[in-house]
């Protein structure tokens, strides 16, 4: 069953709180996915930084060679190549070349990118090695937009009557160049045609196409035809009598990626942690002022009556007597029986043989 990597960048799913118009290269982190989007049938899937990966993540806290998912049988598992800064699924983070079996659909923290992983019937990605390195140079487009910097291709006018003129490539989108007013860029040259040659974004490269102009096209010594011709950064492109060069600062910035060591990240900013729940503060004043004055006089009231009864730290002779005990004391003490009046009378009647017994004696 074919698996489907879906790269969402470094915002999580459904958080995504950056306003930026998607004129600069940014959208929602679903709408992200669905571009970056690689679907796979092999039997091995490499995730990194690095040129060789078949899903590339262009950031410097993912390793070269970051996560492989793997086939096992009917099921995938994940396998943390051992990265600097690990590979997280939900709240586990995966040991080091230890298989975690991937429960689809799984979204999965690769380094400080969220990536979706998805088993199902979608058939696997057509030029899948093009595709993934399109995929890359959109992901660090979308990078460098979110730090104000535009990086798509810029063709700029070098030589001609319109030189210092300029336009932006956009990816899917071909910039026609030509003597035309509405033309996307327009040269001030009467050799030129009106729409003379057409220019698209594929991957890291342009490639160029000639409209049928009469003048013709180069690059260099190659004559560009009415199929593409790949056109590479520090290369003129002669059209008619005008000279046209490029800069692509995303590609520039994917090569110098790859180059890099791997960014150690503090852990605490790779754990998704919920925010916390705010504390509820006192509803008037009066409750504020009632909680200090507990917390300022309830402990010395305290400490000031265990001295004056010193006492209460002393162990009772005997155990105090329970309610009951009690009431029933308090019962025979108030209420006389039978036997309570036997007792008196028998006490008065020894009392009173007793004062006859020494009335005798002292005759």
């Amino acid at each position: 069953m074919p698996l489907t990597v879906r790269v969402y960048g470094d915002e999580r799913p459904g958080r995504s709180k950056d306003p930026t118009p998607a004129s600069r290269g940014l959208g929602s982190p679903e709408a992200n996915a669905r571009e970056n989007s690689l679907t796979f049938d092999a039997p091995r899937i490499l995730l990194g930084r690095g040129e060789g990966c078949e899903v590339r993540l262009p950031d410097p806290s993912v390793s070269a060679r970051h996560l492989t998912v793997r086939q096992r049988g009917t099921e995938y598992v994940l396998v943390d190549e051992g990265s600097t800064n690990g590979t997280r699924v939900g709240k586990t983070t995966l040991s080091a070349h230890a298989p975690y079996t991937l429960r689809s659909p799984e979204v999965v923290r690769v380094g400080k990118l969220w990536v979706e992983l998805v088993v199902g019937p979608e058939p696997p990605t057509r030029g899948a090695p093009q595709r993934a390195k399109e995929v890359a140079i959109g992901l660090a487009i979308q990078s460098l937009a979110r730090s104000g910097e535009d990086g798509r291709p810029r063709v700029r006018v070098e030589e001609g009557a319109s030189a210092g003129s300029e336009a932006v490539v956009t990816d899917g989108q071909p910039l026609v160049v030509g003597r035309a007013r509405d033309a996307d860029l327009f040269i001030d040259d009467n050799e030129a045609s009106r729409r003379h040659v057409e220019i698209r974004q594929r991957g890291d490269v342009l490639v160029v196409r000639d409209l049928g102009s009469k003048a013709g096209t180069s690059i260099g010594e190659r004559v560009v035809g009415a199929t593409d011709t790949v056109w590479r950064a520090g290369e003129l492109l002669t059209v008619a009598g005008t000279a046209l060069s490029y800069t692509f600062e995303a590609a520039e910035a994917l090569v110098e990626l790859e180059r890099q060591p791997d960014q150690k990240v503090p852990s605490r900013e790779l754990f998704d942690e919920p925010e916390p729940e705010p504390i509820e503060e006192a509803s008037s004043e009066e409750e504020r002022d009632d909680d200090a004055n507990a917390d300022t006089s309830g402990a010395p009231l305290d400490a000031a009556m265990n001295e004056a009864d010193p006492a209460q730290d002393e162990e009772p002779d005997e155990p105090s007597p329970q309610p009951a005990a009690l009431a029933s004391r308090r019962g025979r003490s108030t209420v006389w029986s039978v036997t309570d009046f036997a007792v008196v009378l028998l006490a008065v009647g020894v009392f009173s043989l007793s004062a006859v017994g020494y009335w005798v004696l002292l005759r």
